[in-house]
């Protein structure tokens, strides 16, 4: 029974261990992890998330990787695709120069990580004529974990898209100071997008008064034209009553949404005044707690 009991520990601890190879090589899942990797990449991407320019993006990735990986030679790297040179990002770092494969490099897709003799490489980001890598020093000692490589490689994930993200915002804002400089007119693109943009709040603007202001008012004729033809001449007084509370209401809302449309406040006492309105008739109304500041 005994050596049964071991044979069935060690079939089963076997067992557990190739399902979990397999699974995180074919499908990037982790039977179990030892650290909180999750709240890690959360944190890093909250963090790296804020920054607006590309430099201070990479820069700030590579902070993010120093300390989470606990490594300090984590360098990015920009290989050109015209001149086959590999040269740093960071200027402010020193680089440890180690050979470059460069089929290796070129060969680099989104979300690969290599282990060399000397280094991990992995993908950032690539255009037209540059690819960026990152290049982490093990010196032969270091090697990172099964849940350290899928956090990294999720992260690389993030960047990448915020990286894309980020030059189109770039894009943008030259366009927009090239137009300033030249003759202040406004593009054909942007004139598309804010027509659209305005369109579609008019839409839905009108939808919400169907469905509530004229849905009111409708209610409201139909019991009027049923007072007109009643027989019942005593109870026209009390409907008449419950008439004009629905219209006061009615009223009362559609003042709402003229005061949502062009808050009067606004205007005459500024934001600070308009937003305290805002907040004083939500409290009016909510049944939650709101906290703001």
């Amino acid at each position: 029974m005994t050596e049964i009991f071991f044979f069935a520990f060690l079939s089963l601890m076997a067992l557990f261990y190739i399902k979990e190879r397999i699974d995180y090589r074919k499908r990037k899942i982790l039977f179990s992890t030892k650290g909180d990797y999750i709240h890690r990449l959360y944190t890093t991407v909250e963090s790296i998330g804020r920054v607006v320019k590309i430099e201070d993006l990479l820069e700030k990735f590579v902070q993010e990787v120093v300390v989470q990986l606990e490594m300090e030679s984590v360098y990015v790297l920009t290989y050109d695709f015209q001149t086959h040179q590999v040269t740093l990002t960071n200027k402010s770092k020193e680089y440890t120069q180690h050979q470059i494969d460069e089929v290796l490099v070129e060969r680099l897709g989104l979300g690969d990580i290599k282990k060399t003799d000397h280094f991990y490489i992995a993908f950032i980001h690539q255009d037209v004529n540059y690819k960026r890598i990152l290049v982490v020093d093990h010196n032969k000692t270091i090697y990172l974990k099964d849940e350290e490589l899928l956090w990294l490689e999720l992260l690389l994930l993030y960047l990448n898209n915020f990286i894309e993200n980020t030059k189109m915002v770039e894009e943008l804002l030259n366009q927009l100071k090239h137009m300033k400089e030249a003759d202040n007119r406004q593009l054909p693109w942007l004139n598309k997008l804010l027509w659209l943009r305005f369109e579609e709040e008019k839409y839905q603007l009108a939808q919400e008064l169907h469905d509530t202001i004229l849905q009111e008012q409708l209610h409201i004729a139909r019991e009027m034209d049923v007072l007109m033809h009643t027989k019942e001449k005593e109870e026209i007084p009390s409907k008449l009553i419950k008439l004009h509370e629905h219209m006061i209401i009615s009223l009362n809302d559609l003042r709402g949404y003229c005061e949502n449309l062009k808050p009067p406040l606004l205007d005459t006492l500024g934001l600070n005044a308009a937003l305290e309105k805002l907040i004083q008739k939500i409290h009016k109304r909510a049944n939650f707690v709101l906290i703001y500041d």
